[in-house]
């Protein structure tokens, strides 16, 4: 159950920031935005956060998060065609995901990894 609170809020999370940034500001539609939430949290999640987290600093593991969302947006948008300069919607998303994940993390730590498992939240 821990794990599907964190899911769910990092979907939302995911959901909530892409839609400010490609929705509101470029034009992108909802539906391309869901979509777009559920392949980062199914890639991100079980490889970022389960694997990658326990075993890197916190922040490492953001960027990487933050990696990943600037990719899969730039993928996106060349394949859906979105309106508005590219570039800079992936930059934004993939530096708002990163410091959103960074934040995520400390709630992963705390909440849903083992304790075997620790979290290295400093920098």
């Amino acid at each position: 159950m821990k794990h599907v609170k964190a899911l769910t809020g990092k979907a939302l999370m995911t959901a909530a920031l892409l839609f400010l940034v490609l929705s509101i500001a470029n034009g992108v539609s909802v539906w391309s935005v869901l979509g777009l939430t559920i392949i980062i949290g199914v890639i991100s999640y079980p490889l970022g956060d389960l694997v990658l987290l326990p075993r890197v600093k916190s922040l490492f593991a953001a960027a990487a998060d933050a990696g990943l969302v600037f990719v899969i947006v730039l993928i996106a948008g060349t394949v859906l065609s979105f309106s508005g300069p590219l570039l800079l919607a992936a930059a934004v998303s993939a530096v708002l995901m990163g410091i959103a994940e960074y934040m995520f993390h400390f709630y992963l730590g705390t909440h849903v990894l083992f304790s075997s498992n620790r979290v290295k939240t400093d920098m």
